[in-house]
């Protein structure tokens, strides 16, 4: 949040550092007649490794058996 010090570059940046992919972020906006008015921005980040560990990014190369199990 720039008003802040926070530029989507900056979090990217931090994002990376963490080891996270920025997904996305999303921003809302103030509502109402609220002399202090705030914005609001999240940011969306996936952890990588968590791709690499996820049992269902696993394939099996062709013509492979899972042990116990026979053609």
């Amino acid at each position: 949040h720039m008003r802040l010090g926070f530029s989507d570059r900056q979090i990217a940046e931090w994002f990376a550092e963490a080891g996270l992919a920025l997904e996305d972020s999303q921003e809302f906006e103030p509502r109402g007649q609220a002399e202090a008015r705030l914005t609001v921005k999240l940011w969306l980040g996936r952890d990588r490794r968590m791709l690499i560990a996820d049992p269902s990014n696993d394939t099996l190369p062709a013509k492979a058996y899972q042990i116990g199990e026979t053609a």
